[in-house]
Order: C-alpha cells, then structure tokens, then sequence
C-alpha cells in the first residue's frame, strides 16, 4: 500500500508541474503565415526574376506584336471580348493588381515605328505582260498627281513631253496602251510616225472622243519626199514639194489635227533658201487649213546666226502669228547613251538658240516640234538608265510652252534592235506622265551665258 500510494505521489506531482509549464509558455505566431501571405504565394510565379535581370535600357524591335518577357508568364486569365477599333480597345484599360509587389519591374516602352520614305513600287507592266515589271520611285521635281485636264488649265504647270517615233516595221507592242493611258487621264501625248498611218489614226479618234489636245506629226520619207529641189527656186520648189506631200497625205487623217513635216534634216548651208521655202508652204498651209511644220533641222543645227537672216526673220514672224498651224521641226539628239545632257545646250536643248534669236528680234517663240529625240540612231540605255537621264529633259521642255513634245527614236524598223528597246519605255513613261507635272515660269529668259563657249568659238557677240 505504502509503495500504491508514494507512486501516485510522485505521478500527481509531476501532472502539475507540466500543467504549470504549459501556462507560462507563449506560442510563436510568427512562425504562422497569415491567410493574405498564403493568397500571395499562391498567386507569385515561380523564380520571379528581378528588375537587374531585365536590361533597363532594353527596347524591342518596332515591327513585333507582343513585347518580349525575361521568363515565361503564367497564362492570362480569359476576359470578356472587347471591340478593337485601330489599336485601341473600347472595354476600358486593364486594372492594375492590388497584390502587394516587393520589386517593381522596369517600364518596358516600345519605341515607335521611324518614319521612313515609301519604297520603290514594283508595278506589274499593264501595257506589255512580256516585259518584266518596272521599279518606280519617287520623281525629281514631282509637284503632285498628274490630273492632265488640271494642268493643261494652269498656265503655271506642264506635263511630260515625252513621246514616241512610230513607222513601219519594227515592233510598238504597248503603243495603243501607252495612249489610253494617257488619254484616260487628260494627259496629251507627243506621237510621231512616218509614213504609216495606222497608230496616228488611233490617237486622232481618241482626241476627238475625249477632247484631250494630243500632239499629232506624219512625214512621208524617201526619195522625192525626203527634200525639195535645193536647185530649183524656193518658192517653186515649195509649191511642187507640197502638193507631193498632200497627194500622199492619208485620208483617214484629219488635216487640222495632224502636223504635216515635209522634209526631213535639210542642207544646214542652204538655210536662206530653206527660209523661203518654208515661209511658201506655211502660207499654204495656213490658207487651206492644214498644220506644218518646217525644216527638221539635224542635232546640232543650225547656227545662231542662221536664225538671224532676214529670209529667215521673215518666215519666224509668220510663224509667231500662226502658231496652231505654223511649226519649227528640230531633232536633238545626244550621240552617247551615256549622257543625254553631253554636249549641252549644243545638242539636246538646242532650240534655247531659236528662242533666244527671237527674242532678241523682238517676235513671239514659235511653236516648236522635236520631231526626232534620244541618244543613238540605233541605240538607247536601259529603261531605268533613260528614264533617270531623261528627268532633267523633261522639267527643261515643260518650261517652255511653246515646245509642245519630242518623239523618242525609234519603234519602226530598220535601225538594229531599237524598236525593242523603245518599246520597253512605254510602261514606265506612262507611268510618269500620269503621276507628275512641272511648274514653270510665266515666261522663262533664255540665258546667254549659257552658249558663252559657242560665242568665243564662232567670234560672234551676243
């Protein structure tokens, strides 16, 4: 009984003092996440990167979608479709998280898109499938949209003056293309053709349907039709050569919408009598209501001192008073496919020599046709090496209204290969001449200092 009872002794007392112990202890609740600590582990990706392990001054490209991550994102909860106008969305901004964050990311900015110069356009070739597509590019001096029945009512504009040479044989795939185009636009266009008839008949019909004023030359070549009779009397020669001219004049062709040419790079020492030849056919040509033009001077003639004549005074004040049915024909031609401007304003811009004579003789410019232009007889640059050589021609011809177009040679045959090569023009000039027009001024002076090293040479005071 005595050791019953020491041992219940011993185990009450040691119930109490562990009783007692675990009164006085205080539990650790630091030790316990809070319900909020819980939420936040839960919602934290795993490995969160830190702000130095995104480059601070890290930009992405301007061309990507999304912005780039350092690490993969959990994906985003789905949210009600909203409507996408442009680059905005009309359900609102996004909220921002009310989790608490212990590191802020880095701001990341796109930088905007620069703001670079249109490229090139790749245009298919309407005119000629064959062809392979033209690369067109911004034009030197484009003063807007080529809309032609605008410009053609601004004395202040003019269009590209640009056309083409047409004849028999050879190849003008593109031609009949070339003119709708145009004409489509009110643009007029420069068309030359000796002896055969058929794309001047097309161009005339268009004129008359759409009122667009294009410009119109037939020449009949070859033996009695290339030059008169340089031995025969001016006046007779010219009554003779053009009754030859109007009996081989086509019917179809309307005589006040096509300019006549009756001859073709005459004697440039003859040029007193060509003077009274041509002063003879032009009053015909006036009287019967035909369009003539006179002489077809070769590149590079004649000389400043042949404009100066009386007989050729004469037939220039005529001219100024006719200027719809009276014509100066000249051809300019560079000799080099390298450079059309070689040899400037000696070749190509020779007619500056013309005006520069009439204006010093006090007459009104007359009406100039480049009936022949270009660079070789049987040779011309690639398309894209001719259009860019040709830009400064063009804002040079569209100064000066008086000179109404030049006619690139050559689309007939005969000459090598070049009709191919001119054909391949068609495109990227149609493409120009509906997409740009020049500003020019009111009356543009003709500077003599231009033609300095001409005066020295010939001993001629200006």
């Amino acid at each position: 009984m005595r050791k019953a009872f020491l041992f219940l002794s011993i185990l009450s007392v040691a119930c109490i003092a562990i009783i007692s112990s675990c009164q006085t202890a205080e539990p650790d609740l630091a030790a316990i996440p809070t319900v909020a600590e819980l939420a936040r582990v839960e919602t934290l990706p795993p490995e969160r990167p830190t702000a130095e392990a995104i480059p601070a001054t890290f930009t992405p490209a301007a061309e990507a979608t999304q912005p780039p991550t350092a690490t993969a994102q959990p994906p985003a909860p789905e949210q009600a479709p909203t409507e996408q106008i442009g680059n905005f969305n009309r359900g609102g901004t996004s909220m921002p998280s009310l989790l608490p964050q212990e590191t802020p990311l880095p701001t990341i900015t796109a930088s905007p898109a620069p703001t670079l110069p249109p490229p090139p356009t790749l245009e298919v070739n309407p005119l000629n499938p064959s062809l392979p597509p033209f690369e067109t590019g911004p034009v030197t001096r484009k003063f807007g949209s080529g809309f032609g029945n605008n410009v053609r009512n601004n004395d202040r504009l003019d269009y590209v003056k640009i056309g083409f040479h047409d004849g028999p044989g050879g190849s003008a795939v593109g031609i009949v293309e070339w003119m709708t185009t145009l004409d489509s636009q009110g643009i007029p266009f420069f068309l030359k053709s000796a002896d055969d008839a058929g794309t001047l008949f097309q161009a005339q019909e268009l004129s008359k349907k759409s009122g667009v004023p294009h410009i119109l030359v037939f020449r009949r070549s070859g033996g009695d039709y290339e030059l008169p009779n340089y031995f025969d009397d001016p006046t007779e020669a010219a009554q003779e050569h053009w009754q030859k001219h109007l009996d081989a004049f086509p019917p179809e062709l309307d005589k006040s919408m096509v300019w006549i040419e009756s001859a073709n790079e005459v004697d440039r020492g003859r040029s007193e009598w060509m003077a009274r030849y041509s002063l003879e056919i032009a009053k015909m040509a006036v009287r019967d209501g035909y369009k003539y033009a006179a002489f077809g001077w070769s590149s590079g003639e004649p000389e400043y001192t042949d404009w100066q004549a009386p007989e050729m005074e004469a037939f220039l004040r005529f001219a100024a008073d006719h200027p719809n049915q009276v014509a100066v024909s000249l051809h300019e031609y560079s000799y080099k496919n390298e450079d059309l401007f070689y040899n400037y304003p000696f070749q190509v811009g020779r007619f500056q020599l013309l005006f520069l004579a009439t204006d010093r003789m006090g007459i009104r410019r007359p009406t100039v046709l480049i009936t022949e232009f270009g660079w070789e007889y049987v040779s011309l640059p690639s398309p894209e090496e001719a259009m860019a050589q040709m830009t400064a021609v063009m804002e040079l011809y569209a100064k000066y209204p008086e000179v109404k177009g030049a006619a690139i040679w050559y689309l007939g045959g005969g000459y090598s290969n070049i009709p191919q090569k001119a054909q391949r023009l068609f495109q990227p000039l149609a493409a120009l001449s509906t997409s740009a027009y020049y500003e020019r001024p009111t009356y543009p002076p003709i500077e003599p200092e231009i033609f300095l090293d001409y005066w020295e040479k010939e001993g001629i005071t200006p």
